[in-house]
């Protein structure tokens, strides 16, 4: 496996050149996410979320997925989710539900939940076949053994998202794109080490950190 910094400078040699249009894409996703969030505060609240931003979550990491592997990526790609609502919707209602359900419990199993299920979206942007189900099951598959690596991943993008806070968020323009970059590439390089159809028939339940 690469390392994380080996990771991050990966991610950091694809932005060359890229900043801008990958900067575009962020933008184009947050700029839709706060126009869908105001609409859920404005008319019927928290439960329009779960309808209206789900569908655009697979069209951007797809986007990040056609950026490294070298494909023309513009920011109306994030628009290719749409034609998989139901499913996205599905994904993002159920895996906050069992993410909450788990952390009743502890607030452990439920952050150890909440890393299995990072590439469902993922997942489900790269393979609009399978059910909302099925791409959190990929998920889990792809994450077992991998989410402690995930979270020395994420904690070193900590100094560089305090540092975009307080340039007034201007920063952040760069630094979302670099870390959804590295997200990008690491799932990429799970589905190389993992290949979908080298799986077990059945899944052993038991999920190793």
């Amino acid at each position: 496996m690469t390392s994380i910094q080996g990771l991050k400078k990966q991610a950091r040699e694809n932005m060359k050149g890229k900043c801008k249009t990958m900067g575009l894409v962020y933008l184009t996703y947050l700029g839709i996410s706060l126009a869908c969030s105001l609409l859920a505060y404005i008319y019927i609240g928290a439960i329009l979320r779960y309808i209206l931003i789900p569908p655009f979550v697979p069209g951007m990491k797809m986007c990040f997925l056609q950026f490294i592997r070298q494909k023309p990526t513009k920011p109306g790609d994030i628009l290719q989710g749409i034609g998989h609502t139901s499913r996205a919707v599905g994904l993002y209602f159920v895996n906050d539900i069992l993410i909450m359900l788990w952390s009743l419990l502890l607030l452990i199993p439920g952050f150890i939940k909440q890393y299995s299920y990072r590439m469902s979206f993922y997942v489900l942007g790269d393979h609009p076949e399978m059910t909302q189900a099925e791409a959190r099951e990929e998920s889990i598959r792809l994450m077992d053994g991998n989410k402690l690596r995930l979270l020395w991943l994420d904690l070193s993008f900590l100094g560089w998202i305090i540092l975009g806070f307080l340039t007034c968020g201007i920063l952040l323009f760069w630094v979302i794109p670099y870390t959804e970059t590295a997200y990008a590439l690491f799932y990429e390089e799970l589905t190389i080490k993992k290949p979908r159809y080298g799986r077990r028939a059945s899944m052993d339940n038991s999920e190793n950190i």
